[in-house]
């Protein structure tokens, strides 16, 4: 924002509607879209400084979200049959996507972090319990990190620890980073989403019901209440975190707003967008990149 008006910014691609995450490596910007209807979706790429796009992998089920390591895309396949369905990788240059494991049900999360990918599984349906596993970035054998989860949604780590927040209870959850028994380290904090700049851990805390009054907030883990950086209203969609704040995507306020991490307010970056569903940040926060549900587009800001 300058001088109280949000930026202008350029469309990098559109490309189908129903993009659902966005993720950004060194030289390209990489989307998911996920055609409901059909039940299929599609992982494109499009150069950060601009030109054409690609379409990098088609997978025939639903897919939600999806994570970046230095070699493969990781796609967690959204299945509710007996069947279950595959958790994939491909290569980020393109190509079929290969099975990593099978017969999973209800995969709606997966992220990359030091040396291993996270995903969630339910492994029991009548409790809605879910279990946090880690793979190995080579390959190999999934170990059980948490149990009796409720729908993981975001994870966040610092040196000793782990966090996550599930989305069927809005709750969020400490661990140690090795694995072990999850506790709850600041009651009724109602979280959704989660960062971490390896110090302090950023929430969306109120995310109650309709979330109507969430927040973003800071927590400096051992402390005994949060530090808030400013007021939302509606739930936000995705956050993105830089050195300069927290960046929140919010389809209701059809904005992006950016939360200072020294407390000193929220900011509108950019209004009147239509459907802003997810969001990416280099880490400096010198540019700023979100994909549109509705239209499609890929958009690019620099500051």
């Amino acid at each position: 924002m300058v001088g109280g008006t949000p930026m202008a910014y350029a469309t990098l691609a559109t490309g189908p509607s129903e993009v659902m995450d966005i993720a950004i490596d060194g030289d390209y910007v990489y989307w998911l879209v996920n055609h409901q209807l059909a039940s299929t979706s599609d992982v494109f790429r499009v150069p950060k400084i601009g030109g054409a796009s690609e379409h990098v992998a088609h997978v025939d089920a639903r897919v939600y979200s999806f994570a970046l390591d230095d070699t493969y895309i990781y796609l967690p396949e959204w299945v509710q049959s007996d069947a279950g369905g595959a958790f994939l990788r491909v290569i980020k240059s393109g190509g079929t996507p290969e099975v990593i494991e099978d017969h999973l049900r209800y995969l709606n999360f997966v992220a990359v972090h030091d040396g291993g990918v996270y995903l969630a599984a339910l492994v029991d349906e009548p409790t809605i319990d879910y279990q946090l596993w880690r793979y190995p970035l080579g390959g190999g054998t999934h170990e059980v990190l948490v149990d009796g989860l409720r729908g993981p949604e975001s994870l966040a780590f610092d040196a000793a620890n782990l966090y996550v927040t599930t989305a069927g209870d809005s709750m969020f959850h400490q661990a140690p980073r090795a694995g072990g028994t999850a506790v709850e380290p600041m009651p009724s904090m109602y979280a959704l989403h989660t960062l971490s700049d390896g110090d302090r851990i950023y929430v969306m805390s109120g995310a109650i019901d309709y979330c109507t009054s969430s927040r973003i907030s800071a927590w400096q883990p051992g402390a005994a209440g949060l530090i808030d950086l400013g007021p939302l209203g509606s739930c936000a969609n995705d956050l993105a975190l830089s050195s300069r704040g927290v960046l929140a995507v919010d389809d209701t306020s059809h904005a992006v707003f950016e939360f200072a991490l020294d407390g000193s307010g929220r900011q509108t970056v950019v209004s009147g967008l239509t459907r802003p569903m997810a969001i990416a940040a280099e880490p400096d926060g010198s540019t700023i990149y979100w994909g549109d549900f509705d239209t499609g587009e890929i958009d690019r800001l620099d500051r």
